[in-house]
């Protein structure tokens, strides 16, 4: 049978990316090139910026470059460009300037924060169907041929609610569609994990499209991806939860508190090559490591002292400094925040010694240990036998 120029062409641009079937989500503040490049080197085989703007990357230079695409490295690919807003003609301006940096671009149809609410944009566009799919038609009239226009949608309580937007935006243009098996009232981010993602309803829109289908929700594991394209029959697996907690997930996972700790060291150097700001970095450790001792206060409430103590000037910056300097060790050092806890690292993770050392935290273990006893003794072997590694 023949399809429609644009199927076709969403096929096309599918296989000749070798048929990425791991997904990076596009997620809000945290899909830095930093971490893109760091899950790419452990399965990811395609990732997405964070939901920019339309009207704003439109209208102003300076926030096109907080977000880097016209220099981003080679490393950094395949890569698509989300927009968010709720006029055509802004969306597709976006999408028109944005095109010669990156591999597709998608429009967003599942936020359901309140900004969005308000904008009339993400999530809520799916109760405009008119009006989502003339910017469908109005990006898809802007970029080449080859590369297709994205949607990654949410789904409705109602099955035959949601086959038909799908429907809908297959006909409009749609090269390739993200399903997110959660309805807007179930909410985002890692509110998420509270109610499982419907992979019935994307089973049917899988069964019901020609354009190739991107199954979003419930991927913690590795398992979880085989598990979910055998039972929806999607193209590919879409993970944002699961990566941030682990972003080895797309080749097993971090099994091991050595596993978690090479993955900080390494998403440690490559902010000093790729630019982030200095909170994304908090996070992302907070993410890695918060794991490692169950139960301890964790860094996520020193927020306020971190953002306070970190003097970068620019919003978004490189992270050379700020890796080298004392705010990074402040940050780490929150599992520090009472002896008995440094103690309790100390003894669960016997190979601490490259990011200690990369990051310095050995020093202010030092500096900490203001009388004998374990913790002194656990500082001073660490000094003794860790060497400093300037990755």
């Amino acid at each position: 049978m023949d399809l429609p120029r644009h199927v076709a062409a969403g096929w096309h641009w599918f296989r000749s990316l070798d048929e990425p079937r791991c997904w990076v989500a596009p997620l809000v503040g945290l899909s830095e090139p930093a971490f893109r490049v760091l899950c790419r080197n452990h399965g990811a085989t395609m990732a997405h910026t964070e939901m920019i703007d339309a009207g704003g990357y439109c209208a102003s230079e300076s926030y096109q470059r907080q977000f880097g695409l016209d220099s981003r490295p080679e490393a950094d690919h395949p890569l698509v460009v989300q927009f968010g807003g709720s006029n055509p003609a802004k969306m597709a301006e976006a999408a028109r300037m944005a095109a010669p940096h990156v591999d597709a671009v998608e429009i967003n149809v599942g936020c359901p924060q309140r900004c969005a609410k308000k904008g009339g944009y993400g999530a809520f566009l799916m109760s405009n169907p008119s009006l989502l799919c003339e910017m469908v038609r109005a990006v898809r009239q802007v970029l080449p041929e080859h590369m297709p226009v994205l949607c990654k949608i949410r789904v409705f309580e109602d099955v035959e609610a949601t086959v038909e937007l799908a429907q809908a935006l297959q006909a409009a243009g749609c090269g390739c569609l993200t399903v997110h098996g959660r309805t807007r009232e179930q909410g985002g981010g890692k509110r998420t994990g509270r109610c499982a993602a419907n992979w019935d309803t994307i089973r049917a829109i899988k069964q019901a499209v020609d354009i190739p289908v991107v199954s979003n929700g419930n991927i913690q594991t590795m398992r979880d991806v085989q598990q979910c394209r055998e039972y929806t029959k999607c193209d590919a697996v879409m993970s944002g939860c699961g990566v941030l907690a682990d972003p080895r997930l797309f080749e097993g996972g971090c099994h091991t508190a050595a596993d978690r700790i090479q993955a900080a060291t390494e998403y440690c150097c490559l902010v000093r090559q790729f630019p982030a700001h200095p909170k994304q970095v908090r996070t992302h450790l907070c993410d890695f490591l918060d794991h490692l001792v169950p139960g301890v206060v964790t860094l996520q409430k020193l927020d306020t002292e971190f953002i306070q103590s970190w003097d970068g000037g620019e919003d978004r910056v490189s992270c050379a400094e700020f890796v080298d300097g004392p705010t990074l060790r402040s940050c780490i050092m929150g599992y520090a925040g009472h002896p008995e806890t440094l103690e309790l690292l100390i003894a669960k993770l016997g190979q601490l010694d490259r990011l200690l050392s990369l990051i310095g935290l050995k020093d202010m273990i030092s500096t900490r240990a203001q009388d004998p006893g374990p913790l002194a003794a656990a500082a001073s072997e660490l000094s003794d036998t860790m060497v400093d590694s300037d990755l």
